[in-house]
């Protein structure tokens, strides 16, 4: 791409990082949604559903490093709006995640929040190794983990 083609479609690399950025986060809500319908739709038990939507987003990671590493990695040197809308995609993350669940109350949202917290750390570590080949075989330990979490809920 030229500079000049560059510069008609962004005022600067930032606003660029921005718009891949949000791409990403588009991408990766879209996959997220439909795990999520498929998973309300298959009528199993809410560890069937949540290990649904967990292979999809491990999947999606695997397909796609580049996605990954934007999300995981390169946001946060892109500055405070980029970290703004990470933040807001977390959220949504999170009400696919409540809307999954049946016994879960909005009050539990931050119990969530960390758990998806966790998981993103673990997914960072793969995505900045560069193994992202590799991050479909954390779906047992994640979903494990996921659920004992949950479990806890109840206590």
């Amino acid at each position: 791409v030229s500079r000049e083609t560059f510069y008609t479609q962004f005022a600067d690399k930032h606003e660029c990082f921005i718009a891949a950025f949000d791409r990403s986060a588009e991408e990766m809500i879209s996959r997220l949604k439909a795990a999520s319908e498929k998973a309300a739709e298959s009528g199993g038990t809410e560890e069937d559903r949540i290990s649904m939507m967990l292979t999809d987003v491990l999947s999606l990671i695997a397909d796609e490093p580049g996605i990954a590493r934007t999300y995981y990695i390169e946001v946060y040197a892109a500055g405070q709006e980029a970290i703004e809308h990470r933040v807001a995609i977390q959220a949504a993350i999170v009400d696919l995640m409540l809307g999954l669940l049946r016994d879960v109350k909005e009050e539990d949202r931050f119990t969530l929040q960390a758990t998806m917290g966790a998981i993103g750390a673990v997914i960072t570590q793969v995505v900045s190794l560069g193994q992202t080949e590799h991050v479909v075989h954390l779906q047992p330990q994640l979903l494990k983990f996921v659920m004992t979490t949950l479990r806890g809920l109840d206590s």
